[in-house]
């Protein structure tokens, strides 16, 4: 899956009475899943292979013992360098700690982390006691055996001190968290206008005017949020629009390569050459010479990897989905 674009993610069927989403995720060499960020607490914890995780514009390189908090509004994402990455995934919902009535907790220490004010470092690495607490966790959503519920609600208050006494380093002011918000939801609304409009000719003054901003503090901004800068973006989340057409199309590369919001065909296959590693004929041809032999050893296994590829997204992305703010 490629990271063309970046997403709020919504929690449309996050359970109320126990808002916890839990899974274990495998990724390949090279896949990764999409640039997002929620206001939920997220838990990576890896236990096979190697990759790197992205936080904000943080790159975070990951073994097998390293937990990654990604914390409330942050974009991330997660990409394999080995055969096989494996990890858990926790993500928990600041109803999870919701009282009747707000207590000392929730005021001192459960809003400020949920709203910014409190963050964690993203990074925890050889901390045994936390090991141990996320161990224990993963064991009891793993078994669900009598009063599971409490137990990890009680690793998880057990979870935050420890983070909050030895892994938290930085307290945004109100304003500052305001500004972060806002301009989150300002470039999501961007990255969604590129999305739709990659076909056609996206200008920087159209996109400031856009954003609100002028052109020099935008540029600077889509940088410093994306990781890359405007032009780099449009040209990827082109490119590999381009790429699924080459896979799927007849179109020639020159008709491609003008469907994709390119007007050179020469600029399109050193733009894709650049980020693909191969020209888009080679690419395309390679495709086909996979595909056919997929398709002549095993055509059966072919269906099986589909269906097993459907449940998959049937059991783990049921319970969220991408999409915008509003």
């Amino acid at each position: 899956m490629s990271i063309d674009s970046l997403h709020y993610e919504r929690f449309d069927k996050l359970a109320l009475d126990f808002p916890i989403v839990f899974h274990y995720n495998c990724l390949t060499k090279g896949n990764c899943f999409k640039k997002h960020w929620h206001e939920k607490m997220e838990f990576l914890y890896f236990k096979k292979g190697n990759g790197v995780v992205v936080c904000n514009t943080k790159k975070i390189p990951v073994n097998p013992g390293v937990l990654v908090v990604v914390n409330s509004n942050e974009m991330h994402y997660v990409e394999s360098i080995s055969d096989c990455l494996e990890y858990y995934c926790i993500i928990v919902d600041n109803l999870l700690f919701k009282a009747l009535h707000m207590d000392i907790c929730e005021e001192k220490y459960i809003n400020p982390i949920y709203h910014n004010l409190i963050i964690f470092k993203n990074c925890v690495d050889n901390d045994e006691r936390i090991n141990e607490c996320i161990d224990n966790i993963i064991d009891e959503l793993d078994l669900k055996l009598m009063g599971f519920e409490l137990s990890v609600k009680s690793y998880i208050f057990r979870l935050m001190v420890l983070l909050l006494r030895n892994h938290s380093y930085l307290q945004l002011p109100m304003k500052e968290y305001n500004t972060r918000m806002k301009n989150l939801n300002t470039i999501n609304n961007i990255l969604q206008y590129i999305e739709k409009n990659y076909n056609e000719n996206i200008t920087v003054e159209e996109l400031s005017e856009i954003a609100k901003f002028s052109r020099y503090y935008f540029l600077r901004l889509f940088k410093k949020t994306t990781g890359k800068s405007l032009i780099d973006y449009i040209n990827y989340v082109r490119v590999n629009k381009a790429e699924g057409m080459l896979l799927k199309s007849d179109k020639n590369i020159t008709e491609i390569a003008f469907s994709c919001g390119f007007n050179d065909a020469n600029y399109f296959s050193r733009i894709f050459k650049k980020y693909k590693g191969v020209s888009p004929s080679e690419g395309k041809e390679r495709f086909s010479e996979n595909r056919s032999s997929e398709l002549t050893e095993d055509p059966e296994a072919n269906r099986t990897e589909e269906h097993i590829e459907t449940t998959y997204k049937d059991i783990h992305g049921g319970g969220c989905e991408f999409g915008s703010t509003g």
